[in-house]
């Protein structure tokens, strides 16, 4: 989890997402502008979890089973209440 997102980081995705920002307030009723910020987010998600596994040197399959992992236990620390 470290890894990810430390290549978040040295992959310049920080400075790019604020760039972006600055792009969706210049340009906010742009439909297009969403939609390639939701490409852009998922893109940059696929890289950091790409270079994961190659820089853990871990089997994909394994990686997305910690993933699965760490989302049931965040589940389990903070159940969502019905009616809310």
């Amino acid at each position: 989890m470290l890894t990810h997102e430390a290549l978040h980081i040295r992959q310049g995705h920080v400075a790019l997402l604020y760039l972006f920002t600055w792009l969706k307030i210049l340009w906010w009723i742009h439909p297009l502008v969403y939609a390639a910020d939701r490409r852009l987010r998922e893109n940059m998600e696929y890289s950091s979890d790409e270079g994961s596994v190659a820089v853990c040197g871990i089997p994909a399959c394994d990686y997305a089973a910690v993933l699965l992992k760490v989302l049931q236990m965040k589940r389990l620390a903070c159940p969502v209440r019905e009616g809310l």
